[in-house]
């Protein structure tokens, strides 16, 4: 008999919404969307997207979508037109960043939304209005167009070249899109994918100082950014680190995709992540989906681990032969610069994996530690007998 999960039609769009039982193990969060449900003046809001209909009333649903940043309600027209309404929640970290920051990481947001749904073919909401600063709702906003989908993780329990690393801008006076720092750390934007990697890594060593216990600081794993940096320069030790460039998702997963029943692609959803980065970041496998980046020469003795593995490596293969073929078919020959397939499961990704990794279990930074130093060692070796052939005119 067919589960029951997959029996029928599954409901899709605002009707799943699950509001706060979205939350219901998270105290913390709950209380949070109740007071901000009661904080934000909601009949402004409907008014202000009347007023940009040529007056046609409209109402908010009682249903909603509360994230851990945003909380995205259905604004419901008299004609029937659906919009929805994404409204920024204040911090639950006191060391989040501010309103200025927040403010620059919805510029990023809305410049990446207007920007794909001008120029690329990728099916994403249409943005109407936007509201940044302080205001008479109570909260930045974005009104934007309503696609009744649902995220893939609820059914399933390149830019031109690129002129940098970073995050998505749009000049208001000339509607010129660019790239500028980047919108969650404030740095950059990096000509060089090496330097975008020297920030990353010491972004992530401070990071975990800041918290680590005097074990942890003092444990040997500590230097695992430091190699990921020594790695990186060697990766690129034979191409070029000044790009191109392309349009990658930290964070891309079933949750980032709005699907219908039949699980086909509506829109992409998830901008707050977005960012034009390296191959090496685009390349990264999709969270949510039973898909994971091994640690290279790691020999896992766990039973359930070893399942683990045996079950995600050939999905992982799967889906890289499929990126592999897609590019064939749509991009062509990528000249000297590896193609996304490529790098794909390759040891550069890995590295980077790696380094997203660090700062977890001392037990999983020291796995990582182990597999960067003998890939260190692999790769110098490696190097030295290349560097010896070519001084010796190719002889070995």
């Amino acid at each position: 008999m067919t589960d029951s999960i997959l029996s029928g039609p599954r409901e899709v769009g605002s009707c799943v919404w699950g509001g706060f039982s979205d939350w219901e193990e998270d105290e913390e969060v709950q209380d949070r969307a109740i007071q901000f449900i009661e904080d934000i003046e909601w009949t402004k809001l409907t008014a202000i997207c009347s007023m940009y209909r040529d007056g046609i009333p409209c109402f908010v649903s009682g249903s909603f979508h509360s994230g851990l940043f945003n909380m995205v309600r259905q604004v419901v027209f008299e004609d029937g037109i659906s919009w929805v309404a994404r409204i920024r929640m204040p911090n639950l970290c006191s060391h989040a960043k501010g309103p200025a920051g927040i403010q620059t990481a919805l510029r990023s947001e809305i410049a990446w939304m207007k920007y794909l749904w001008e120029r690329s073919s990728i099916p994403v909401p249409e943005v109407y209005y936007y509201d940044l600063g302080p205001n008479k709702v109570g909260a930045p906003y974005i009104l934007m167009e309503y696609i009744p989908g649902t995220t893939a993780t609820r059914h399933c329990n390149n830019l031109g070249g690129g002129s940098g690393i970073g995050s998505l801008y749009q000049d208001p006076d000339t509607a010129r899109f660019y790239i500028g720092p980047d919108s969650k750390t404030g740095k950059g934007p990096f000509d060089s994918a090496l330097d975008y990697y020297r920030s990353l890594a010491n972004d992530k060593l401070e990071d975990f100082l800041q918290t680590a216990s005097m074990d942890e600081a003092e444990d040997c794993s500590v230097g695992l950014p430091v190699l990921f940096e020594k790695l990186m320069e060697l990766h690129y030790h034979r191409r070029s680190p000044m790009g191109p460039f392309g349009i990658a998702s930290k964070h891309f997963g079933a949750g980032s995709l709005l699907v219908d029943e039949n699980f086909k692609i509506l829109a992409f959803n998830d901008f707050e992540c977005l960012i034009a980065a390296p191959v090496e970041l685009q390349a990264q496998l999709p969270n949510s989906c039973d898909l994971g980046m091994e640690i290279p020469f790691h020999v896992e003795i766990k039973p359930y681990l070893i399942q683990q593995i045996r079950k995600e490596r050939p999905r992982a293969q799967t889906y890289q032969s499929m990126i592999l073929n897609c590019e064939g078919f749509l991009v062509g020959p990528t000249g000297n610069s590896p193609s996304l397939g490529e790098v794909m499961l390759s040891h550069a990704a890995a590295t980077l994996c790696g380094l997203e990794s660090f700062g977890g279990s001392k037990g999983l930074n020291r796995k990582w530690f182990l597999a960067f130093s003998r890939l260190l060692r692999q790769i110098m070796a490696l190097k030295m007998h290349t560097d010896d052939k070519l001084r010796n005119g190719g002889r070995s």
